[in-house]
């Protein structure tokens, strides 16, 4: 109980609920509406995915995709957001903060799934079918078509091509 009234922690509690609630939508998706979309808090999440997948896929590279320096997972994961961003902006600039969040949550989910003990390659292309048909499942809900994951596979094969 002293912890619950200690003012800096329930000020701490209350922004971790608002963040997790104005997302709720994008973590997990029901194709219903949800609370009124808070830039502020989409922005924290885009954030908060983009380096947390980011210093995740660092570690996880080398038994993948060996060279590249500690920053080049940080410069790809901000790269697809930059590009679907466009890509999303210029298509459906109405779906723009739902899509981009609905995708890093496919990418956290994703580098989370890198984090288990199994043979690096074989697991990592079962990770990447997993994703792959969450985007589609995803931009389904969000009644957008196929072009998002055309250009999400798209940008991800031009960066393949680019550092190997």
């Amino acid at each position: 109980k002293p912890v619950f009234h200690n003012k800096p922690f329930a000020w701490l509690m209350r922004k971790a609920y608002f963040f997790i609630s104005y997302n709720r939508r994008v973590i997990m998706p029901s194709g219903t509406e949800g609370p009124a979309l808070n830039i502020r808090y989409r922005v924290l999440y885009l954030l908060f995915t983009w380096l947390t997948v980011s210093a995740i896929l660092t570690r996880c590279a080398p038994a993948l995709m060996p060279g590249g320096g500690p920053y080049r997972e940080f410069l790809i994961c901000g790269g697809q957001i930059v590009f679907q961003g466009v890509v999303i902006a210029l298509y459906r600039p109405d779906k723009y903060w739902d899509y981009l969040g609905n995708m890093m949550t496919i990418s956290l989910v994703g580098a989370l799934l890198l984090l288990l003990p199994f043979p690096a390659k074989p697991w990592f292309v079962c990770v990447v079918m997993l994703m792959f048909l969450e985007h589609l499942r995803r931009t389904r809900l969000l009644q957008l078509n196929y072009l998002p994951t055309i250009t999400w596979i798209l940008y991800r094969l031009i960066v393949l091509y680019a550092i190997s």
